[in-house]
């Protein structure tokens, strides 16, 4: 009897594991990619994902910027594995994508670029006046001293708005292509959702 007994204890944690239910696996596909997906209200990451999920009723979302969100309940059984497909409206609905940041940047860099050169003709006409008072012999007035003053002041920034020209100018171009998502750069998405936002990298071959 005592052995009947020992053998109950040591089989009970084996029949308690085979007694659990055996997850299910989903495939969740969106039409675009991309789409912030939660289930059961909880952020999930961007599609195309699989998922593990407990076997019985969920609730799955989808969103993506500029397109109505998608919502749709399902049932899942024990073991189960399914494909779940969810595609956005492309109607009048869907915004189309912008590049908005790579155009604000470039042309900021453009303005920065025009300032120092701007500043550049400003120096070198300075330095035109001091030489030519230079050349003619005068005494060094106070005159003199200013416009060497301001045209040491227009050369220096003249150089600081060229290098910030160069920089942002050169930026707008990489983030204007990046919006453009070109096959083969590097991407990140910042996909808006109703309790924030979900921030993406990717690297695409």
């Amino acid at each position: 009897m005592a052995r009947f007994g020992l053998m109950l204890l040591v089989l009970a944690p084996l029949l308690a594991v085979a007694d659990e239910p055996r997850p299910a696996r989903l495939r969740i596909v969106t039409s675009p990619e991309a789409a912030a997906i939660t289930i059961d209200g909880h952020l999930a990451g961007l599609s195309p994902r699989d998922e593990v999920l407990a076997p019985g009723v969920h609730t799955l979302g989808a969103e993506l910027a500029g397109a109505p969100t998608l919502t749709q309940t399902f049932s899942i059984a024990e073991g189960e594995v399914r494909t779940l497909k969810l595609a956005f409206s492309s109607g009048p609905g869907t915004a189309t994508p912008f590049p908005v940041a790579g155009l604000v940047t470039g042309l900021a860099g453009g303005a920065a670029l025009t300032v120092g050169l701007l500043l550049r003709f400003a120096a070198e006409d300075a330095a035109r006046q001091v030489n030519a008072l230079t050349d003619r012999g005068g005494g060094w007035d106070q005159g003199g001293q200013q416009r060497e003053a301001a045209g040491l002041r227009a050369q220096t920034w003249s150089w600081f708005f060229t290098g910030a020209g160069s920089a942002l100018l050169a930026s707008g171009l990489v983030v204007l292509v990046l919006q453009l998502r070109g096959p083969g750069l590097p991407t990140l998405t910042l996909v808006p959702t109703g309790g924030g936002a979900f921030v993406s990298g990717s690297f695409a071959w």
